[in-house]
């Protein structure tokens, strides 16, 4: 099964609470139990791909393990800045913005390839999640003279600080799917404002779920906007 560990594994084929675990190659049929909150559960459909899961009596899940918090790549998470900030689709790059496209760059990794980009932590702000050493890899970028921000006036009468990048980035940290996946991102929201990115992380059941400045749960993260945040 892809992504547990022999010890996962074991728990699940030995533990009490999973008396009816039977597995079916890369699904399994089990009670719930209380060792599922160091899992991520992922509901299977049935298919001529996956014909185990034809028979209406049983429900299948795969089940990915998920550390109860993620380890942060400083490398990636400044690389990604700078790859966002001089990403040709990306405009109106402020702070607000800059964080929700990392957010949802990680995110995407998360639900497609099974593993955040920067392994960063995400915490809950009135404008949406924002990754734990943000501001911090920002300073550093600063002082680095890798990026530069630039008060401007926009349209609605606003200011707002652009960042932009002035050094490129290191793909060379990225494997294919990551590049091809904040390249998605940077493609389909970089011209989004600020505002309207915001609302579309409001919607995320990660961000729902967690108390204001908390840290919203790596396993939520999971789940994008079209999920009842009152049904997980």
């Amino acid at each position: 099964m892809t992504g547990s560990s022999p010890s996962f594994l074991d728990h699940h084929q030995n533990c009490k609470s999973c008396a009816s675990v039977e597995w079916l190659g890369s699904t399994v049929r089990m009670s719930r139990c209380p060792a599922v909150a160091v899992a991520t559960i992922r509901f299977v459909k049935p298919s001529q791909a996956n014909p185990m899961a034809s028979s209406k009596d049983l429900v299948y899940f795969s089940l990915v393990k998920r550390e109860q918090s993620m380890t942060l790549s400083t490398e990636k998470l400044r690389n990604l800045i700078l790859f966002i900030g001089a990403h040709t689709k990306v405009s109106q790059l402020g702070l607000t913005k800059l964080y929700k496209l990392i957010y949802f760059s990680d995110v995407l990794a998360l639900r497609d390839l099974d593993h955040s980009i920067t392994g960063s932590d995400y915490i809950k702000y009135e404008h949406g999640p924002v990754p734990s050493r943000g501001e911090k890899s920002i300073k550093q970028l600063r002082k680095d003279g890798c990026i530069e921000s630039k008060l401007i006036d926009l349209d609605n009468s606003t200011q707002m600080n652009r960042i932009k990048s002035c050094a490129m980035a290191n793909t060379k940290v990225f494997t294919e799917g990551e590049l091809a996946i904040v390249d998605r991102v940077c493609s389909d929201f970089g011209k989004l404002t600020a505002s309207a990115l915001s609302e579309l992380s409001h919607k995320e059941p990660a961000w729902v779920a967690a108390k204001m400045l908390d840290k919203l749960s790596p396993s939520l993260m999971l789940y994008g906007s079209q999920e009842d945040p009152e049904g997980l």
